[in-house]
């Protein structure tokens, strides 16, 4: 008899029968709390997404409205929706240009994070190199880069290159400083336990110093994601064939100002994509993070 009443309070329940007067009898499953952690982050991300959806509708609507009320000439100030409707008639055009601008913007952006990295993780691990390098980079960029575009275009020509190289100057340094500052708030105790246990300096590097930069560098990362897109439309307003900076310049001569602002739509959606991207791998490289932001 007894150990019949330890076996059944024991006994974990999988289903609850619940009756009510006049009801059919109804089995209530419990939803694993896995599964109500993810649809409730679903849920939240559509909400959040409301947001700004809705601000940037009252902003068109008003927009809209004003120029309507007001008849303000379409070359001053365009409507949003013959904008938009400039953006569907010139979309072949304006994606061959967007193209041009999208190779100069990515070219650069890899290359400064193939030179920005080494560079932070140099200066991080060694004082010489820091006392070296590191006055002569912020020094690169108290100077503005339209200053050197004309140089660089009487170097490398209209082409691609002069572009590229505007970008690398433009984007490398947020992540370099980034990835300096996150390598070097690493704290001194999680180092030392590591030598103490035996580990080398490579394992050191990888296993604790790297991970904690992550979330600095990233930071960097997708600063340089927004400034590379900056300095490729620069490099264009100084001097190129082709390109959405060039198709500023054009229709901005014309007066055409729904060209203009069908031009900035394009860069505007590219900008936002590329961050996008930026913003995915940080998702997937360190989710403990992100994780941890976004519930906050």
């Amino acid at each position: 008899m007894t150990d019949q009443k330890t076996q059944e309070s024991v006994a974990p329940p999988v289903e609850t029968d619940v009756v009510a007067a006049g009801e059919p009898a109804a089995t209530a499953v419990v939803e694993p709390p896995q599964f109500k952690k993810q649809r409730s982050r679903t849920s939240q991300a559509l909400i959040d997404l409301i947001y700004p959806v809705v601000t940037l509708a009252v902003v068109i609507l008003g927009w809209e409205a004003w120029v309507n009320w007001r008849d303000v000439p379409s070359y001053l100030v365009p409507t949003p929706s013959s904008a938009f409707a400039e953006m569907v008639e010139q979309s072949g055009f304006l994606w061959d240009q967007l193209w041009v601008t999208a190779q100069e913007t990515i070219y650069g952006y890899i290359i400064s994070v193939l030179l920005g990295i080494p560079i932070a993780i140099a200066i991080a691990g060694s004082r010489f190199i820091e006392k070296c390098l590191y006055p002569l980079l912020v020094a690169s960029q108290v100077f503005p880069k339209v200053a050197l575009a004309p140089v660089f275009l009487i170097w490398l020509g209209f082409g691609i290159a002069s572009k590229v190289l505007i970008v690398i100057l433009i984007a490398f340094f947020p992540i370099v400083v980034n990835g300096v500052i996150g390598l070097q708030s690493v704290e001194q105790e999680k180092i030392y336990l590591a030598r103490s246990m035996g580990a080398s300096s490579l394992k050191t590097f990888t296993r604790i110093k790297l991970p904690h930069s992550l979330p600095a560098l990233f930071g960097g990362l997708k600063l340089a994601a927004i400034f590379a897109v900056v300095g490729a439309v620069v490099g264009e307003f100084i001097g190129a064939d082709a390109g959405l900076g060039r198709t500023l310049l054009l229709a901005n001569g014309n007066l055409n100002t729904r060209l203009l602002f069908a031009t900035i739509g394009y860069l505007t959606l590219f900008g936002v994509a590329f961050y996008l991207v930026i913003d995915i791998i940080e998702r997937i490289s360190i989710p403990w993070h992100v994780s941890k932001r976004r519930t906050e």
